[in-house]
């Protein structure tokens, strides 16, 4: 995955990078992975996931209801626009699905990736009327079939899109742009604040002995297209870390960088 797995592609190695402060200050920061936004979107997902299942291991019924309610209505919240992301919005942006038909004759369509999330609404909204009863054993009863299908789904769409990104990627498609363009207008700026910091304070959580949050965070940095744009996303990202692994991030990146700031210098093995 685009947190630390070979098998993904991910390139986490360190390499000199100039500060997009300073230029005559050399720093080691790792490559950003801008695709990260996506593929470390489903571990966010895959976080919140587990987060619902455990408040339905709470003994007291109403505690259980109650917190698992929340629980679920955060991970729709998140879902909903990393859905957005891929299946695109007719007349503002592509999404990612229809980015990788255009691009591989029709990828996503060939492999059932545009029917997967028609697929989960039916069981969504069986676990929407477990809630409403108030019954614990009610959700469980809905949330199993549905959490197992939510993973298969990610597992499918990871199994078609991270080979086809490598591909993107080898051809030197400009990824900050294809991500600015066809993906990141799913995210609403209204939505922003709420995307990033659910996305922080949950990959630090479920972490997997990785850097997901860092890679996520590097990865906005990257595609910040302005100063002010990024001083509002990192605010989003103090927000929702903790001030222990705020000072990781900030040890590990130039968080006075950028866009193309966040890039390795011309040189320095730089990439799109």
């Amino acid at each position: 995955e685009l947190g630390g797995s070979a098998t993904m592609g991910a390139d986490l190695s360190t390499t000199r990078c100039f500060s997009g402060a300073n230029p005559l200050a050399p720093r080691d920061i790792p490559r950003p992975q801008v695709f990260a936004i996506m593929r470390n979107g489903h571990e966010v997902l895959r976080g919140a996931l587990k987060e619902c299942d455990d408040a339905l291991k709470i003994p007291d019924n109403a505690t259980a209801v109650s917190e698992f309610a929340k629980r679920w209505r955060d991970f729709m919240h998140w879902q909903d626009l990393h859905a957005a992301m891929e299946d695109g919005v007719a007349g503002k942006h592509k999404g990612m699905f229809k980015l990788l038909n255009d691009e591989f004759s029709g990828v996503a369509k060939q492999n059932g990736l545009e029917k997967q999330h028609a697929m989960l609404h039916p069981m969504e909204a069986r676990v929407e009327k477990a809630i409403r009863s108030g019954k614990k054993a009610e959700i469980a009863k809905a949330w199993t079939p549905f959490y197992a299908k939510d993973e298969a789904h990610m597992v499918l769409e990871e199994a078609v899109m991270m080979p086809k990104v490598q591909e993107l990627m080898k051809k030197n498609v400009n990824m900050r742009d294809t991500v600015r363009t066809h993906l990141l207008p799913g995210v609403p700026a209204d939505e922003m604040p709420f995307f990033v910091r659910f996305a922080m304070t949950t990959l630090e959580k479920h972490d997997g002995g990785m850097p997901r949050f860092r890679v996520f965070a590097h990865a906005l940095q990257a595609v910040a297209d302005s100063q002010s744009e990024w001083n509002s996303w990192l605010a989003y990202i103090r927000e929702g870390l903790s001030d222990g692994a705020m000072r990781s991030l900030d040890a590990d990146l130039d968080l006075a960088a950028w866009g193309p700031g966040a890039y390795p210098a011309p040189g320095a093995g730089a990439g799109k």
